[in-house]
């Protein structure tokens, strides 16, 4: 069943001028309408695209292949899509913009172009979570516009169309910081169970030494902490029977910096 879908494809392309036109990636999969990536590895969501992180006071420019198809089932029916309007990305690290290749960022039917993300951020490190708001303009007996946002609100007609979930992410970073130190020193798998209730367990390989283990919401507040020694690999369990269902982000971290990635608390 086709989808009311907008499909970015993350791309890098390097480009000075904010009204320059973007090249669309050609080889889209085969048949595949969604959005792409959703993560680098089996378990959804756990990756931050964009991949590439912004550093604080550097060019930042990431490009994204927008794609709508030229029909979607809608109430039953398969219907034209006429256009995807990208009205406004929330949540951008100050100094960030966006610019479309298509005038007014209107995406039509059946067709690709790009939205490309880019500036000089010097906003705080951290982990900046974009909601992307579009309209999906099909024809149902006339004209019909369909808000949607990527990725969909709980219980959201988006949601119901099925729009995954997955959020994309800015990581910001100060260039000076020691951030492939802490890479080599410690690494984490994905949670399992993922998505889960209660208890969930988290692979680490560490080298010898001090820790903190946290847990955030997507507001950037601190939902747990608990310092940790680990030497080699061990394995970390977490219980948030005590927290609200949505998505959150752990990460290890010591004086050199932090290493993270996402779960979902159902």
């Amino acid at each position: 069943m086709k989808k009311v879908l907008l499909l970015f494809i993350p791309l890098c392309f390097m480009y000075m001028n904010l009204n320059a036109q973007c090249t669309p990636e050609p080889n889209l999969p085969d048949g595949f309408l969604g959005v792409w990536p959703v993560g680098e590895s089996e378990e959804p969501c756990d990756t931050i695209i964009p991949s590439t992180p912004a550093n604080q006071g550097e060019l930042f420019e990431f490009t994204f292949t927008a794609f709508a198809p030229g029909e979607i089932e809608f109430s039953g029916n398969t219907v034209t899509l006429a256009d995807v309007v990208v009205d406004s990305i929330q949540g951008l690290p100050e100094g960030l913009e966006y610019v479309c290749d298509q005038t007014d960022c209107v995406f039509p039917g059946g067709q690709g172009g790009c939205l490309k993300i880019t500036g000089i951020t010097t906003a705080p490190v951290g982990i900046y979570d974009l909601k992307i708001f579009a309209t999906v303009n099909i024809i149902f007996v006339g004209p019909t516009p369909l808000p949607v946002t990527f990725p969909p609100d709980p219980g959201s007609l988006g949601e119901q169309l099925g729009l995954p979930a997955c959020p994309y992410s800015i990581e910001v970073r100060d260039p000076s910081s020691n951030q492939s130190v802490i890479e080599e020193q410690v690494s984490i798998k994905q949670n399992t169970p993922n998505p889960f209730t209660d208890i969930t367990n988290i692979e680490v390989n560490a080298k010898a030494g001090d820790y903190t283990f946290s847990v955030f919401n997507l507001l950037g507040e601190v939902v747990h902490t608990r310092q940790l020694t680990l030497n080699g690999q061990e394995n970390i369990e977490f219980d948030a029977s005590a927290l609200d269902a949505g998505m959150y982000i752990y990460s290890i971290s010591n004086e050199n910096g932090s290493v993270s990635k996402r779960m979902m608390v159902q």
